[in-house]
C-alpha cells in the first residue's frame, strides 16, 4: 500500500511538472504597439499587447542605461494603454518594458521626451531636415 502511494505521488508530480513545464514554455512576451510622450500632460502612454491575452504591466526606466524599470504599473488587460505621470523633470530620455502575467517580457523601447538638450549641430541639422527643399540655395550660397 505505501508503495502504491508513493508511485501515485511521484506520478502526480511528474503530470504538474509537466504541465506547468507546457503552460510556461508555450508563454509568449508581450509585444509594445505604441510608446510616447505627451509635454502637455508630462504624461508616459505605452500601449503594450499579449499575443496569449495575459494581463500585462509596463515597466520605466527614466534614464535608460540600467536596464531595470526603476517603477512598475499595475497589471492591465492586453491592449490597454497604460501611463505614467509625471514623467521625472531633467528626462530627456528613457525606455519601456512590457512584463505579462508569467514573467515574460518584451524587448526595451527607446521614447524620447520634454525637450532636446540645446547645441548649434542640431539646430542646423533640423533646420535642413525641415527646410530641406532650400538646400541646393544653401549649397550655392556657402560655394559648397
Amino acid at each position: 500500500m505505501k508503495k502504491k502511494l508513493i508511485g501515485i505521488g511521484i506520478v502526480l508530480t511528474l503530470l504538474m511538472t509537466a504541465t506547468i513545464s507546457f503552460a510556461t514554455f508555450n508563454n509568449n512576451p508581450p509585444v509594445i504597439v505604441d510608446a510616447h510622450y505627451d509635454l502637455t500632460s508630462n504624461y508616459a502612454y505605452c500601449t503594450p499587447e499579449d499575443p496569449d491575452g495575459d494581463q500585462i504591466r509596463v515597466g520605466f526606466d527614466w534614464d535608460s542605461d540600467t536596464g531595470e524599470a526603476n517603477i512598475w504599473t499595475q497589471f492591465h488587460e492586453s491592449g490597454v494603454e497604460q501611463t505614467m505621470y509625471p514623467v521625472p523633470s531633467g528626462c530627456h530620455q528613457y525606455s519601456v518594458i512590457a512584463e505579462d502575467e508569467h514573467g515574460a517580457r518584451s524587448d526595451w523601447f527607446e521614447i524620447k521626451s520634454k525637450t532636446k538638450q540645446f547645441n548649434f549641430q542640431s539646430l542646423f541639422i533640423d533646420f535642413l531636415e525641415k527646410y530641406y527643399n532650400w538646400f541646393p540655395i544653401l549649397r550655392h550660397l556657402l560655394k559648397l
